[in-house]
């Protein structure tokens, strides 16, 4: 059996690669540039270490490390626990998203996918007027960033019944036709 003649294909080098800031570190550099970290079998990725400019991979200054640490702690718990990691760079800041949905978040949503339907033909633009009357009304009794998981009116609506006090917590519109906090038509 006669011999190959092919050569060998290279590999890239490591020396463009970072070395570790200091013996513990738990994240290592990838080759594309990133810090990388294999938790419960899947490889995640923290923060760039170094960019390709001119079809070579050109470090950092800093080798970007600490952003990449602080990205790797504040996401480690949610990957250890299998959710969708909440913290994200921006800026070079690593911020923590909570993920919870607003009323205004929602009401856009909503609008978006109206807007899509009356554009499709699917609506009319008086329906969406419509709409747009409700999410608007909806986000100035409970106010745009109320999370959906808390769906009391605002302390300060002008539900005639609501004092404001502890003891008062319940609405109770009597008298009045629509309760402009809770939206239900009062028994007398």
């Amino acid at each position: 059996m006669p011999k190959s003649t092919r050569k060998p294909r290279r590999r890239k080098s490591a020396a463009v690669r970072p070395a570790k800031p200091y013996s513990e570190f738990p994240l290592s550099p990838h080759p594309s540039g990133m810090w990388q970290k294999k938790i419960n079998g899947r490889i995640y990725y923290f923060g760039r270490w170094g960019k390709i400019l001119d079809g070579e991979m050109q470090r950092l200054p800093d080798d970007g490390w600490q952003t990449a640490l602080a990205l790797y702690k504040a996401q480690i718990d949610d990957i250890q626990a299998g959710k969708t990691p909440r913290a994200r760079i921006v800026n070079g800041q690593v911020v923590k998203e909570d993920g919870r949905l607003t009323v205004g978040d929602l009401g856009n949503r909503f609008y978006t996918a109206k807007v899509r339907a009356m554009e499709a033909g699917e609506l009319s633009p008086r329906m969406l007027a419509e709409y747009t009357a409700t999410t608007d009304r909806l986000a100035s009794v409970f106010g745009k960033s109320r999370l959906i998981d808390d769906p009391r009116p605002r302390p300060n609506s002008q539900c005639p019944g609501d004092s404001g006090r502890a003891e008062d917590s319940r609405c109770n519109c009597v008298g009045w036709r629509r309760c402009s906090c809770c939206r239900r038509v009062a028994a007398g």
